[in-house]
């Protein structure tokens, strides 16, 4: 899927600024997520707003330790 959305980046012309969902359609979507909004270029920079998978949210359960 890496070097499909490459590719797409790559042939399209339309650079970093375009819409994530011009490369990867339907990919980047979820409560209160769009991936119509967000660019190619935020999501290099990390400053698109998705959440980190990879942190607690408030309804997820506590850790077991």
């Amino acid at each position: 899927m890496r070097e499909q959305a490459w590719q797409r980046f790559r042939s399209s012309g339309r650079g970093l600024d375009a819409p994530v969902d011009t490369y990867l359609p339907g990919l980047v979507r979820g409560e209160g997520i769009d991936g119509r909004h967000i660019t190619a270029r935020q999501l290099l920079q990390h400053t698109s707003g998705l959440p980190d998978p990879g942190c607690a949210t408030p309804t997820s359960p506590p850790p077991v330790t």
